[in-house]
């Protein structure tokens, strides 16, 4: 997500209204409303944008994100898109 979609979607200019700085910022979401539902990738609009099932794909105008890489955001969101790493 850093290197992906951080560079235009961070702070109050973040693209579409949405800043993926924090994840309390991915819960409040954008335009298109939150994009982070604890616990559930499938309900997630960022596995959505990603994964092309609710376009556009993201990352616009750049290479899709790989498999594994979606594969990990689904298993991170999926066990509470916790950020502490303890």
């Amino acid at each position: 997500l850093v290197s992906r979609c951080l560079p235009c979607h961070n702070g109050k200019a973040g693209q579409g209204g949405l800043s993926i700085a924090t994840r309390a910022e991915l819960m409040r979401g954008g335009a298109s409303g939150p994009a982070l539902v604890p616990s559930s990738a499938a309900s997630s609009l960022l596995v959505q944008r990603i994964d092309g099932s609710r376009g556009p794909r993201m990352p616009m105008g750049g290479a899709p994100l790989s498999s594994a890489e979606i594969a990990t955001i689904r298993k991170w969101i999926d066990e509470g898109a916790r950020v502490d790493l303890n």
